[in-house]
């Protein structure tokens, strides 16, 4: 929570002790966490403050109403250089290394600022702001007279005179910002020299800024006033303008805060916008002229015609409709977006576009009239929203209309998907003194119908700061509880004759406080607190949660994470990992407690097993993933596969057209494990690339059930169907649906081969085996003792198709996707693996007496080098196999894994572990350790994994590479994944080249199954 005035924390204290005298315990309780809360983040936010790292969530999202926090001074990673293309200012600020969106890059105390209310019915004449801008230049004149530094500063701005030459203007070194205000001056010296308060009266003329940026500035009040704020920072006054800035500002008390409002590459200028950017290229000149400087960003040239002077024109036309208020601004916006499909304007610039238009969108979207005339012809308002954010990168409007759009389900899609655009226009918006919590918060009070959309963003979110604390403490309580506070008088000392309640409840809380410090002596983890444990620190790095675990183990190797209602013990040593996974292998099972979270999607599938339940599957599965048949149908079906994906990139080369390479993963192997798993060909790899609201609802589902593992509320969602849990039971439904129907068909091809007479019909896939086997009673799938069903119910049949999709489909497919990305960030790599398939390729063509065609990758010529691929020839490749190994080793597809406890045990290291627990080995993690990999663990180096003497392949023990888990449960499909992805990407490099898409974020996704969060976009092009 954000820290609270002395006022309101001296009531809270008395309202404490109101309760206290009247032995009200469960509110006392509440109080005083309120209490401790509210002094730690007071003090949070001063240390907070000098990093850049402050915390204003409830501040901004309350409409930046109360009490302003303390701020320090903070200078990010910028630097101060002369523009190249200055277009009339030789100097900006830039970014001196890459920075992520939402990062605070300064927050700048002004040199002075002049405020002051002017009455609306007088805000054309100019006295009022007169009298602003006098106390403005004589707050500037004294500071710059008792600071020499502060005066020197103001004289490196530009003064904007017509004879100026820039070129002779200082370049400041960025370390003077840097520095605290009683390092370079005493505060109380003159100035040596005479101050030149000509040249400061220019430079106040062209530099200053004015707080419309904030919110709490709100340039038109409500009230019938215009706040007038306008002051002098300096180095915010180095940033440039632009139609299409990287940079937003806020206004916090005198200190503006500016943020990344999208990444922004090392090197790249930060510009924020002087103005209103959501305007026409008209309204936008004026302003510019107004400034004393031409636009001539992307953005403005774009508009402008940018070559195209028929298209400049026709928006000139739409402008001046839209600027002097003419027409149905539904038609208006009908036109543009026809205009923008025929001229086949970019997606990118159609941001701009809408951006410019913003006033007729919102116009449209605000009348139902207006959505029913025109609102099927035009995109949802979402996804304007979004392509807006593109833009201008996004403010108040925008997310409103995102969250509304997102209420209304207007062209939004999969909500997941939504909720991620939400939190990043939100972080476009405010950065990331709010923090993503409350983001999420907001869209899913939003969706969940418990609050209603007001026209001010602040209304509905200002107690929404995590979904926890919502539920927890609720905004009733909250406010009746300050109410009482404020009605209650003042009491600054306790009654005498109750001193004998405080002892008794002071030597309690000492006790248990004494008692849970005891607890946690030797305790290696994160902080736990009573009752919730590490739930707070979990949520918090809940995004981050592979590398949060990295930080704690490569310190401990094994860390104990307390949680509501039981323990988790995170394990990364082989000798620990080798005693869960095979010593004692029955004393972790998957338990009860793993099963109550997955059962929903996983059911009683081999993954989810345990026991006698889990034996009889394996046993089964084993036999069938060891037979030949099996082997060679699957050769084929993955060489088929991947030159269908060969084909979709092809076509990409010629196109130029950027494409999403984990989706094209993901849709490859989909589609392989349905024809191997199931024999069924779903087609998502079509040229077309058709949307699979399977593959879609799977996805959701793997998320949520994710969620659960650090979710203590999700029994009470699931139980009042809200939230995460109804959207989980709705994407079951349809995975349900589509698994089911697969089932029902190949069991009815089965009865109709038999009863034709024709047995050999019948298909070789694994869902077939499986069926027979239930039937015959075969594979100790009879539903005899112990009540395991056999494999002829459906639930059973249903519950193996799932966990062979799981691990078919999302394992291997993100696997490649990483790999890709990997030979992207490492060329020496994806060079040297280019090098061992051309030789590959002329020894197996000789070996098999073919003329090999020209190297173009032209359909036939793929075919040719796919034709050398085999099961045995690709062991030969292995280089190959190195890379995807050590790809697995840093990015394995299942990066943790749990496991319940039976009983109490000891593992080898000495911690002990308590049976109702839960031991989780961490892949992910391990493959990062240096005592597990030498110093350059956290490096890929596929050589590792290979002898020098030839460059054959070396193994490393299962319980140190952890990617396809060890012991009695290791993968069954090891061999299998290897083929697939072998075969693939021996085509792919073979003949493409890929790059990645500037500023395309590469982050995990918190799943089951380690996938990418945004995709992986590249461009191909032909490796020759």
């Amino acid at each position: 929570m954000a820290a609270v005035d002395d006022d309101s924390l001296q009531q809270l204290r008395s309202r404490a002790t109101q309760l206290l005298l009247k032995e009200n315990w469960h509110d006392y309780i509440a109080v005083c966490s309120l209490i401790v809360n509210a002094a730690a983040a007071a003090a949070g936010d001063r240390r907070a403050a000098r990093s850049g790292a402050v915390d204003f969530t409830d501040w901004v999202l309350a409409g930046f109403a109360g009490k302003c926090p303390d701020l320090a001074e903070h200078v990010g990673a910028v630097e101060i250089r002369r523009r190249a293309n200055h277009g009339g200012r030789r100097r900006g600020l830039f970014a001196a290394r890459n920075i992520e969106s939402g990062a605070t890059l300064m927050i700048s105390k002004a040199v002075a600022v002049g405020r002051g209310v002017i009455p609306h019915d007088a805000a054309d004449d100019g006295g009022e702001k007169m009298v602003v801008w006098k106390e403005l230049i004589d707050k500037v004149l004294d500071a710059a007279e008792k600071s020499p530094t502060t005066a020197s500063l103001i004289y490196t701005l530009s003064t904007g005179d017509e004879d100026e030459d820039e070129h002779d203007l200082p370049v400041p070194d960025i370390a003077r910002f840097k520095q605290q205000q009683d390092e370079l001056d005493d505060g109380a010296a003159m100035a040596a020299a005479p101050l030149d308060v000509d040249k400061i009266l220019k430079v106040l003329d062209v530099n200053c800024l004015t707080e419309e940026a904030s919110p709490s500035a709100n340039l038109l009040g409500s009230n019938g006033v215009v706040n007038c704020g306008v002051g002098l920072w300096i180095l915010p006054a180095f940033i440039n303008h632009s139609c299409h800035p990287n940079a937003r500002r806020t206004h916090a008390g005198d200190h503006a805060i500016v943020h990344a409002s999208r990444d922004i590459k090392a090197g790249e200028e930060i510009t924020f916008a002087y103005f209103d950017v959501l305007t026409p290229l008209i309204k936008r000149r004026e302003a510019a002229r107004a400034w004393g400087f031409e636009c001539h960003c992307d953005r403005c040239v774009f508009e402008a015609g940018g070559g195209d002077a028929v298209l400049g024109q026709e928006l000139t036309n739409l402008e001046n409709e839209l600027v002097n208020g003419r027409g149905d601004m539904g038609e208006l916006v009908v036109r543009l977006e026809e205009k923008m499909r025929k001229s086949m304007v970019k997606e990118r610039r159609k941001g701009f576009l809408r951006a410019s238009f913003w006033n007729a969108y919102s116009a449209l979207f605000d009348s139902d009239k207006l959505m029913r005339k025109w609102g099927r012809r035009v995109p949802g308002e979402a996804a304007v929203a979004e392509s807006v954010a593109g833009a201008i990168g996004g403010n108040e409007s925008v997310l409103k209309a995102m969250l509304r759009g997102a209420d209304n389900g207007n062209g939004c899609g999969n909500r997941l998907e939504v909720e991620d655009k939400v939190v990043r226009i939100g972080r476009a918006t405010y950065g990331k003194i709010v923090k993503r919590q409350a983001m999420r918060a907001l869209f899913r009070l939003t969706l969940d119908g418990d609050i209603v959309i007001k026209d001010r963003i602040s209304t509905f979110i200002k107690t929404s700061v995590t979904e926890i604390t919502t539920l927890i403490y609720t905004e009733p309580f909250m406010n009746s509880l300050m109410e009482e506070a404020h009605a209650m008088p003042v009491t600054s000392f306790f009654p005498l004759a109750g001193i004998h309640k405080l002892i008794a409840i002071f030597l309690v809380v000492l006790s248990w406080i004494l008692v849970h410090k005891w607890s946690l002596r030797n305790q290696k983890g994160p902080r736990s607190w009573p009752i919730i444990g590490a739930t707070v620190e979990q949520l918090k790095n809940y995004h981050r949660m592979h590398d949060w675990l990295v930080e704690y183990l490569s310190k401990y190797r094994t860390v104990t994470v307390d949680m509501p209602f039981t323990s988790y013990t995170y394990i990364a040593d082989p000798v620990n990992v080798e005693h869960v996974l095979k010593t004692n292998f029955t004393n972790y099972p998957k338990g009860e407690v793993y099963r109550s979270y997955m059962d929903v999607l996983l059911g009683d599938g081999i993954f989810n097993a345990d026991g006698e339940m889990w034996r009889k599957q394996r046993k089964t599965a084993s036999f069938e993933f060891a037979s030949k048949n099996l082997r060679d149908f699957s050769t084929v079906v993955f060489r088929e596969y991947s030159l269908k994906l060969s084909s979709i990139l092809n076509q990409a080369c010629k196109e130029s057209r950027v494409v999403d390479m984990q989706e094209l993963f993901m849709r490859m192997t989909l589609d392989s494990i349905c024809k191997v798993g199931f024999g069924v060909e779903i087609g998502t790899l079509s040229p077309d690339l058709p949307e699979n609201s399977f593959a879609q609802a799977f996805d959701a589902a793997n998320i949520i059930v994710t969620l659960r593992f650090i979710d203590p509320l999700w029994r009470l969602k699931k139980f009042l169907h809200v939230g995460s849990e109804a959207l989980l039971e709705q994407s079951m439904k349809l995975v349900d649906d589509f698994t089911y129907s697969v089932i029902r068909r190949r069991k009815a091809e089965i009865v109709q081969a038999r009863a034709s007479g024709k047995q050999e019909k019948i298909k070789h896939d694994i869902l077939s085996r499986f069926i027979e086997l239930g039937e015959s009673g075969d594979g100790d799938g009879d539903g005899g003792e112990g009540g395991i069903s056999s494999f002829g119910d459906e639930k059973s049949l249903r519950d193996v198709v799932l966990n062979f999709v799981i691990a078919g489909r999302d394992t291997t497919a993100t696997t490649l996707s990483w790999f890709t990305y990997m030979a992207m960030t490492h060329p020496s790599v994806a060079d040297k693996l280019r090098r061992e398939l051309t030789a590959f390729e002329s020894d197996r063509a000789a070996e098999e007496g073919i003329t090999l065609l020209p190297t173009t990758p032209t359909p036939h010529r793929i075919a040719q080098f796919a034709s050398l691929l085999s099961y045995d020839s690709l062991g030969k490749l292995n280089y190959l196999h190195a890379c995807v190994t050590e790809t697995l080793r840093l990015y394995p597809a299942v990066p943790q894994d749990p496991k319940g406890i039976v009983e109490d045990d000891v593992l080898p290291d000495g911690t002990r572990v308590r049976a109702g627990g839960m031991v989780t080995y961490v892949p992910y993690s391990m493959g990062r350790m240096e005592y597990n990999w030498g110093p350059d663990a956290a490096s890929f180096v596929p050589e590792r994994w290979l002898t020098g003497d030839g460059g054959g392949f070396r193994n490393a023990s299962p319980f140190k590479f952890t990617a396809f888990q060890a012991g009695p449960r290791i993968c069954l499909g090891k061999d299998s994944a290897y083929l697939q992805m072998k075969m693939a990407l021996a085509i792919l490099f073979r003949f493409y080249r890929f790059e990645l898409v500037e500023n395309h974020p590469v982050k995990y996704r918190m799943m089951t199954i380690l996938s990418m969060a945004h995709g992986l976009k590249v461009r191909v092009s032909a490796s020759l």
